[in-house]
């Protein structure tokens, strides 16, 4: 049985400090059976009351590249009437070409929120996952232009 598909008490975390997105990408990305359904609620760090772990928020195939909007939630112990334990999204766009882009959403929300504030939050995630793959086929296609000009090749 794979560490993804113990019950959470058995799982191992990876992580013995709490991770930074590019950690929690490049684990998600290269340990993780990222199509398994068992994909969700992946342990990233525990230590005490203290944790992270990540669920698949949605997925995007694009043929040569996948792109990939997490949901990660963290607990550290803070001060009280401080928040706690918040939910953030996390991008990642990787394929050929060595394509691998990270980046979080950076609009943190506290777990114990009202249930429309994580309906805004979704809706706005959803809303950055389509602005974010945009950006990066664009990017894709910028760089693919400078490599064509930079050969001699012509659009012609």
């Amino acid at each position: 049985m794979s560490d993804e598909t113990k019950p959470a008490d058995e799982r191992v975390a990876p992580f013995d400090s709490l991770p930074s997105g590019i950690d929690i990408a490049r684990y998600f990305w290269h340990e993780t059976e990222r199509s398994n359904p068992g994909c969700d609620g992946i342990d990233l760090y525990r230590d005490g009351s203290d944790y992270c772990y990540l669920w698949v928020e949605a997925m995007v195939d694009l043929d040569y590249y996948e792109a990939y909007l997490l949901d990660v939630r963290t607990h550290t112990n803070v001060p009280p009437g401080e928040i706690g334990e918040t939910r953030d999204f996390l991008f990642i766009f990787a394929g050929t070409q060595d394509r691998f882009d990270v980046e979080w959403h950076e609009h943190p929300i506290a777990f114990s929120a009202p249930a429309e504030e994580h309906r805004d939050r979704f809706r706005a995630g959803m809303l950055w996952l389509t602005d974010r793959i945009e950006k990066a086929l664009e990017d894709i296609d910028s760089d693919d232009r400078q490599r064509s000009f930079r050969s001699g090749a012509s659009d012609d």
